[in-house]
């Protein structure tokens, strides 16, 4: 056999001195060829010696570095498996050499049951590929050490100019009755930026072959930037009075059913803060349950409870119940859904309680448009407030929006694609305060994968 005349050579290089014979030479291609050989045969304990010797010979031999970190894998030393993983990726010269160095570092991990580890350096591998077979591989490999990873990570951020940042109104004037009261700069509509970060991390805690229970937390940030405009218009206002912020926490499980669908239950605990100061803590249990219409349609039904505590003023507290229906079809072109939502909205404050009913429709094409995956949606809202300072009737606000989302999936750094958005909504209501008006382009990253 090649491997054993090969390592009759090595042996013979190795114990030469001990012999008292003139020792062989044996050139380090052919060393390398033979500590290859040697793995591929089931002796990782010969390359493992073979990569050594060439390392004392040249401490940046890339194919000895990476031949120590396979061998010293397949012997279970991860710790050297993952050292001599990084120093040939540190010492790769080619997009081909990091490719073999990441998959051989995420390898190691993955052994050692590192997978969130493993999951970065094959990001690393898919950045690296030096061709999409390769690519495919290493995405291929993410997906199977992702499934078996407990720990679930994501990071979303993104910009979005706006024109209606602080949620004033498109009005000058608030009307009540005849009498018309000029409305103050910063109650308008301000420009700016929107900068945005969330941030979430979820360990599963129990999984079948039907059922996941996962506890986890989220955190997530916005915050913004006044226009020159704006703060010529408003120059008491500042940006950081529209910061918000929030915390959560939360357990999850879902269950398959025998008939295709699933039941998914939500418990969540949160505090936020607007403007830098505490605003509200909150408990809100979530329910779900879906059922295969078809192979190609999912029909939906979900609703949850809701008790908020409100920090900056007691009255504001509320309890919010909340029921919904939702449907999606699939067809050859794309994706289309429909979502329908009833929340009622109960609190001390006549500016709190209402009730609210919102109908959304939403497409996702299934084929690339400019070389992006392209969502759309438009929704229709009313919400109904029994009583209002401004009005003896109430107050009744009509909300539309539509938008639609790009993203790049092909344009990706470690599996990271940018996602562009465009997105418009429109508030009227029978108090002028309320109308209101918003144009917003967003730009962000998402996992590719």
């Amino acid at each position: 056999m090649r491997w054993l005349f090969a390592l009759s050579l090595v042996l013979t290089v190795l114990l030469a001195g001990g012999l008292h014979a003139d020792p062989l030479v044996l050139a380090p291609k052919d060393m390398r060829h033979t500590g290859e050989l040697a793995l591929a045969s089931g002796k990782p304990g010969a390359a493992l010696a073979i990569s050594n010797a060439l390392l004392g010979r040249d401490p940046h031999d890339w194919t000895a570095l990476l031949l120590k970190s396979r061998a010293a894998r397949d012997l279970g030393d991860y710790a050297t498996a993952r050292k001599a993983a990084k120093a040939a990726w540190e010492t790769a010269q080619t997009p081909a050499q990091q490719y073999a160095a990441a998959l051989a570092r995420a390898q190691a991990d993955a052994s050692d049951n590192r997978r969130t580890s493993a999951q970065f350096w094959l990001r690393r591998a898919v950045q690296a590929a030096p061709d999409e077979r390769a690519r495919q591989l290493a995405m291929r490999d993410f997906r199977y050490v992702r499934a078996r990873n407990p720990w679930r990570f994501s990071v979303n951020a993104g910009a979005a100019p706006s024109s209606n940042i602080n949620g004033g109104s498109s009005a000058d004037v608030l009307m009540l009755g005849a009498i018309p009261l000029e409305l103050s700069p910063d109650a308008k509509a301000l420009s700016g930026l929107e900068g945005r970060l969330s941030l979430s991390v979820g360990r599963r805690i129990w999984e079948t072959a039907n059922t996941l229970s996962e506890v986890g937390a989220k955190l997530s940030s916005r915050v913004y930037r006044l226009s020159d405009s704006a703060r010529e218009k408003a120059p008491m206002a500042r940006a950081s009075d529209y910061a918000f912020s929030e915390i959560e926490v939360y357990a999850l499980h879902k269950r398959r059913t025998s008939t295709g669908g699933e039941v998914e239950a939500l418990l969540t605990l949160g505090h936020n803060w607007y403007g830098g100061d505490p605003l509200s803590t909150y408990a809100q249990a979530d329910l779900s349950r879906s059922f295969a219409l078809s192979e190609r349609a999912v029909l939906q039904l979900r609703g949850g409870v809701e008790r908020q505590w409100r920090l900056d003023q007691a009255a504001r507290s509320a309890d919010v119940a909340s029921v919904g229906i939702g449907v999606q079809r699939a067809y050859a072109t794309g994706r289309l859904s429909l979502d329908l939502d009833w929340r009622v909205v109960a609190s001390d404050s006549i500016s709190i309680d209402h009730t609210s009913l919102d109908a959304t429709l939403g497409y996702s094409f299934g084929k690339l448009v400019a070389g992006a995956e392209v969502t759309a949606f438009a929704s229709l809202g009313r919400r109904d407030f029994d009583a209002s300072p401004y009005t003896v009737d109430g107050r009744h606000d009509t909300r539309a929006e539509a938008g639609v989302t790009l993203f790049f999936r092909n344009l990706d750094y470690l599996g990271f694609a940018p996602e562009l958005g465009l997105r418009a909504s429109r508030v009227d209501s029978n108090v002028s305060l309320y109308d209101s008006s918003n144009l917003g382009i967003t730009l962000g990253f998402r996992s590719a994968f």
